[in-house]
């Protein structure tokens, strides 16, 4: 197979008129190039043989003019200019020419070569296997049948395989009253021989106290961590947060009290596995309802520990060099191929996908995958019927390593062996924030993509309203607000360790919630202007060609919607939040937050302290 080359770390800066100066940063040297010659290294995005590349390159540019003159033309015109480009015959002279410029691209180290990448990357082993995963963990608050239906699920699946699984369930109820049908749910499993550790209120008061004089920290803060806030609704993150540090050590599996363990196989598999930038490394098979999804025998008997086990707490070099199998990296970024080559890089969460209810918020599907978008609507009435009735798949079509956000807490691993950050412990989506702070202060841990789903199961099917999900476009929701000061936050150049990511990150929201009110609302404004700009500066006019009409329409009515919500006040107050200010609330829990961060490796290492000493939040029932 010919090598194959990819643009490195590189900067491009106009040095006057036409030239420009192309700087390998790997390398330090400089190359004198036109614009022309600079676009074609910015075009280098994936990796590709020299030849390929030139005869694409001298096909663009012999098709110049024709893409200009139909620049401005109807969409079919510039599809149809695409796919000539793909036809035509290059120009063998012109083939050589920019053949000769990619060549002298490779020696300044401009572009860098797939076989090197391979070669630096599996360099960095991992010092020793990660141990196996012992403990599946719930969080839960007053749904004592479904808990149990879900942990015999587990002993189940575990059986075959002969594991010894032990269950951790930290109850989130607000007192012991409600707290106690499931202690009493939790007592008939222990009678059947199930091994469950249990912290409910009055266990996680009493370990916050201890867990902040260990750590030196404010107890209002440490109870912030594990309690969440009583004023706000929902405090599911601070009983991830309590299982956490209960955790902290050991790798385990989060999962939800709803969903089973029983898992789906991706109907579409790839070979291989995949090393990916994009965001979300899932794709969505859709179905009317329940019983549509179940008739597709996509489910398979395997041991879902042991697949969390393929991809948790293993090194990226490990996987690269597993089965001798060669990984696609058409989609890995710059800096995440960089990060790799430096390694070593360890995946630190493992996520199945999931199958059932989708589990996410209201939702048209209006922005997934092509091939999603064809699956989504075969008609309009089975279009209607999958978002109102929410029933879809959501897997990886292999193994896929990647440095995007996506975190759902459905079924997902935790690498708690070494540091990880804090959950939010307020309101939703605090597994997908988690995925965000990972992200941007662990330089040297990645997500891990399982190619298989779980069953989330609800006994009680529910269900979505397109109008539901034109009020979300409207409005904000606090973790929406929260996610977007995360984003917008730059690490420094240079190598941070996760505890000093975690502080700089928690200074930088800590100085946002002490912002004047009017400062924050113009700076959040700025933020969602600058993220939703691609889509509202796209004209969507010309989708009814490519895709049903009646899709193409609601797509345009979504852009309607949002360029007329992001020009009012009313966009940014969150409106998951029952206060008479919402946004006043959201900053200064943002500011907490932040200190929360700042904090957290103290916290953390005062929970390792606490549990060599037989203190762990978590105590075993019967």
């Amino acid at each position: 197979m010919a090598e194959q080359f990819r643009a490195g770390p590189a900067e491009v800066h106009t040095i006057g008129g036409d030239r420009r100066l192309l700087v390998a940063l790997r390398t330090g040297r400089a190359l004198e190039a036109s614009k022309e010659d600079a676009d074609l290294l910015l075009s280098c995005r994936f990796f590709r043989p020299l030849d390929r590349i030139a005869a694409d390159e001298a096909r663009s540019r012999e098709l110049a003019s024709a893409r200009r003159l139909t620049a401005k033309g109807p969409r079919w015109l510039r599809a149809a200019v695409r796919r000539t480009e793909q036809t035509v015959k290059p120009d063998p002279q012109r083939m050589n020419a920019v053949r000769a410029t990619l060549i002298a691209f490779v020696e300044s180290g401009l572009l860098v070569s797939r076989s090197s990448f391979l070669q630096e990357a599996r360099r960095h082993g991992a010092p020793a296997a990660p141990p196996p995963i012992r403990t599946v963990g719930f969080t839960t608050r007053n749904r004592p049948e479904l808990l149990q239906r879900a942990i015999r699920s587990w002993v189940a699946n575990a059986a075959p395989s002969g594991r010894d699984v032990a269950f951790t369930v930290i109850d989130d109820s607000r007192s012991e009253d409600e707290e106690r049908p499931t202690r009493e749910a939790l007592a008939e499993l222990v009678a059947e021989g199930v091994a469950v550790r249990f912290a409910g209120p009055r266990e996680r008061d009493a370990y916050a106290q201890a867990l902040a004089a260990e750590a030196d920290a404010a107890p209002s803060l440490v109870s912030f961590a594990l309690r969440g806030d009583p004023r706000f609704p929902l405090t599911t993150g601070s009983a991830r947060n309590s299982l956490l540090l209960d955790s902290a050590g050991e790798p385990y599996v989060l999962a939800d009290d709803d969903g089973v363990a029983r898992l789906a196989a991706c109907p579409e598999p790839l070979d291989g596995f995949e090393i990916t930038s994009r965001n979300d490394a899932t794709d969505f098979w859709f179905y009317r309802n329940r019983d549509e999804m179940l008739a597709q025998g996509l489910f398979v008997e395997k041991d879902v520990l042991g697949e969390h086990e393929r991809l948790l707490g293993r090194s990226a070099c490990d996987l690269l060099g597993a089965n001798g199998a060669e990984p696609s990296l058409e989609l890995m970024s710059v800096d995440f191929e960089d990060r790799l080559r430096r390694g070593p890089v360890t995946v630190r969460t493992s996520m199945a996908g999931v199958i059932g209810d989708s589990g996410i918020g209201a939702t048209a599907h209006l922005f997934t995958s092509p091939e999603a978008r064809r699956r989504l609507t075969l008609s309009e009435e089975f279009y209607h019927d999958a978002v109102r009735n929410r029933q879809s798949l959501r897997v990886a079509r292999r193994p896929t390593l990647g440095d995007g956000i996506i975190t759902m807490a459905g079924n997902l691993g935790l690498d708690a062996a070494a540091l990880l950050p804090p959950f939010c412990p307020i309101q939703r989506n605090s597994d997908g924030l988690l995925g965000r702070t990972l992200r941007q202060c662990f330089p040297d841990a990645c997500r891990g993509y399982l190619d298989v789903a779980a069953l989330h199961d609800p006994p009680h099917g529910r269900s979505q309203s397109l109008e539901e999900y034109w009020d979300q476009v409207r409005r904000l929701r606090f973790p929406d607000v929260l996610g977007s000061f995360i984003d917008a936050w730059a690490p420094p150049p240079g190598s941070l360790s996760p505890a000093q990511g975690l502080a700089l990150l928690g200074e930088r929201l800590r100085e946002v919630g002490r912002l004047p009110q009017s400062a924050f609302r113009g700076l959040l404004r700025a933020q969602q202007l600058r993220k939703e700009a691609p889509r509202l500066a796209f004209d969507r006019t010309g989708e009814a060609s490519e895709m049903p009409e009646f899709y193409a329409r609601l797509r345009q009515r979504q852009l309607e919607v949002l360029r007329q919500a992001v020009a009012c006040d009313s966009y940014l107050e969150p409106r998951d939040l029952p206060f008479d200010d919402p946004l006043a609330e959201t900053q200064a829990a943002i500011g907490r937050f932040g200190e929360l961060l700042i904090a957290w490796p103290r916290i953390w290492q005062a929970a390792l302290r606490l549990r060599a000493a037989g203190g762990r939040l978590a105590r075993p029932l019967g």
